[in-house]
């Protein structure tokens, strides 16, 4: 369980392997072996400031208002016959699902880039350092990883 706890819209939604109509038995893994940190951050603090964020976010608001939206999407499983009304609800869903890549895109991206070390180990294989580069650059507008970096930041 993590210390911090970020909305995930993935979190929200009903799939994975426990939803599957036979998941695998549940298991435990040997802790591993680690050193107590001496100086532990104030998570009280963290968690606080972090909520706080999270909560005047627009795009953490509009990502819980995708999420409602695609909920009910999932238990709705009438589909209107009439294709005026079956286009103009494609088209609100269209609408709603670029509103929120406007806002993700008006946010500030994070200065990301691969490792030169990982570059340097792919060597002139020009897939895997295309394939490392379109991994990253997915990475700079997640809000979730902005959210990770400004915890990070706050202990500072």
């Amino acid at each position: 369980m993590p210390d911090i706890a970020l909305p995930d819209a993935y979190s929200y939604l009903d799939q994975g392997e426990k939803e599957s109509d036979y998941p695998l038995k549940w298991d435990e893994i040997t802790p591993a072996r680690y050193k107590a940190w001496n100086a532990a951050p104030a998570i009280d603090k963290l968690r606080t400031a972090s909520q706080a964020r999270v909560a005047s976010s627009a795009s953490f608001k509009l990502m819980n208002e995708m999420v409602q939206r695609m909920r009910k999407r999932k238990d709705d499983t009438m589909v209107s016959l009439k294709l005026t009304a079956f286009r103009a609800e494609q088209e609100q869903a269209k609408a709603e699902s670029e509103k929120y890549e406007a806002v993700q895109k008006a946010a500030q991206p994070l200065a990301i880039a691969p490792l030169s070390v990982d570059l340097r180990q792919l060597g002139s294989d020009t897939v895997e350092v295309n394939r490392a580069g379109r991994f990253t650059k997915n990475l700079k507008n997640d809000i979730t990883l902005r959210e990770a970096v400004a915890v990070i930041k706050d202990q500072l």
